[in-house]
């Protein structure tokens, strides 16, 4: 009926066009009082037409078949999951999350763990194990899981093939190997893919390369080498890549700096130089640059010096000089610069004072003392701030009294005394101060009562404080965490 209504109504439209168009005709020759044989034809067609959709009317014909429902419809459509199933897993540890159509999301099946020595991360390992998987590989709404720990192998990994609607996916210090990760190749909306700490090779990054939309890949701690880069040539979407201790080399760094949407680079460790460091001279797209342990000198710094974009700089541990530091003058968006043991010294901070946006400074066990941080009292964003085992004074702690957002204050093995308290207590935004290994005594302690969202203090080997004097303070900020003496 339908159909029939709109092809009747496709005619009397024609007809009236050729009405118009007679009208016109007509006038233009000075014969309107004249009918001709066109609109006497039309007038005809125009009741057939008539009678055509009154026939319609009165006696109907075959429905239209129905039109495809539209994804949303058919989201809308879908039951939900399985109220069992979620309470299975919730059971397990599991943290659900689940939309409004009953739908699971998110499931994080990861539990907090301890910490890692020397790497300064904690590890964590799932709740379950891969039996369990296949309970998992039910809630096909998935957008997001996190899987940790010895207990998930490939043949878990595997079962998690129909969950093609993953956008995250996190398998961190599982037993995954290239066998499992053919699975990922299933999975073409991932977009983030943890695999730090996982027992794949380079085959594994081959399947990779079909992830187009692929926006964030953690690698570390991986055996993958400069051939597995290769396959990630393709991956244009890619925005952070994390690399630290794989066997990837100066090599790779050409390729990498190709990848036109890189934000966020993580290498480490001898297998970098300043001649391989220097390909991402081009790569302007960059903000963060992650370079610790790396064998950075002051020239390949200076090669760096256009990446005026960085918002993050991390040369802990390289062997740069002041001359190499000066670069970051032209780098006015920097918010967080890590230069722990370096071979800066104090005038090489003067680079550092016109960094307005900075909000993390890391100088520990730097060469510095009170001539170098005075460049840093205009510092006013500054929240984190590391002077450990520096030659700090109380003349330095002085000279950035004015840094009064500071969240988190690192003094350990410094040289300050009981003169610096009263600025130290004047940072009332702190939450972390760490006193270790200094000479304060409980004078000190009873100026930081003034600290009210003080959350940790740490006083390691600070011999001369007292049992009493502790106490005060923790009584004088409900749910202070003490560490030390």
């Amino acid at each position: 009926m339908i159909q029939l209504t709109a092809f009747a109504g496709i005619v009397i439209e024609m007809i009236c066009r050729l009405d118009d168009l007679n009208r016109t005709a007509c006038c233009r020759s000075s014969l309107a009082s004249r009918v001709s044989p066109t609109r006497l034809a039309h007038t005809k067609l125009l009741a057939g037409a008539s009678l055509l959709l009154t026939m319609v009317t009165l006696s109907g014909c075959p429905s239209a078949p129905p039109s495809a429902p539209t994804s949303a419809t058919s989201e809308q459509a879908s039951p939900p999951d399985d109220p069992k199933l979620i309470e299975q897993l919730r059971a397990r540890s599991g943290l659900l999350t689940v939309d409004a159509n009953g739908h699971v999301i998110k499931a994080d099946f990861t539990v907090k763990g301890t910490k890692v020595a020397g790497e300064g991360e904690t590890a964590a390992e799932t709740s379950i194990g891969d039996d369990d998987l296949a309970l998992v590989a039910k809630l096909t709404h998935l957008t997001e899981l996190r899987l940790e720990g010895p207990k998930i192998t490939d043949k878990g990994v595997l079962l998690l093939k129909p969950l093609t609607s993953l956008v995250v996916l996190g398998l961190e210090n599982t037993q995954l190997t290239d066998t499992g990760a053919e699975v990922l190749a299933s999975f073409p909306n991932l977009e983030v893919l943890y695999l730090r700490r996982t027992n794949i090779l380079d085959p594994a990054l081959v399947h990779l390369s079909k992830l187009a939309k692929l926006r964030a890949l953690d690698l570390r701690f991986t055996n993958v080498t400069d051939e597995g880069m290769k396959s990630l040539a393709g991956l244009s979407q890619l925005r952070d890549l994390r690399l630290q201790a794989t066997r990837v080399t100066d090599a790779s760094l050409p390729l990498i700096a190709k990848l036109p949407n890189l934000q966020k680079l993580n290498v480490w460790g001898e297998n970098f130089t300043d001649a391989g460091l220097s390909q991402l001279a081009d790569t302007k797209t960059l903000r963060i640059l992650e370079l610790d342990d790396t064998r950075l000198t002051s020239e390949g710094l200076i090669k760096l010096g256009g990446l005026t974009n960085l918002e993050e700089l991390h040369v802990r541990r390289t062997r740069i000089k002041n001359d190499g530091l000066a670069v970051v003058k032209n780098m006015p968006k920097m918010r967080r610069l890590l230069l722990r043991d370096t071979l800066c010294t104090d005038p090489g901070l003067e680079a550092v004072s016109g960094l307005k946006n900075l909000v993390e400074l890391d100088l520990t066990e730097g060469i510095f003392g009170d001539d170098g941080v005075k460049n840093l009292g205009g510092l006013t964003s500054l929240e984190d701030l590391s002077l450990w085992a520096t030659t700090t004074s109380d003349a330095g702690i002085e000279s950035i009294r004015e840094l009064k957002k500071l969240k988190a204050l690192n003094l350990e093995q410094t040289r300050i005394t009981d003169a610096a308290a009263k600025t130290i207590a004047g940072f009332g935004e702190l939450t972390e101060l760490n006193l270790s290994q200094t000479e304060v005594t409980d004078a000190t302690l009873k100026e930081l009562a003034a600290l009210k969202k003080l959350k940790k203090l740490s006083v390691n080997n600070c011999i001369m404080l007292s049992g009493g004097g502790l106490d005060e303070l923790k009584a004088a900020i409900p749910g202070l965490q003490i560490v030390g003496p």
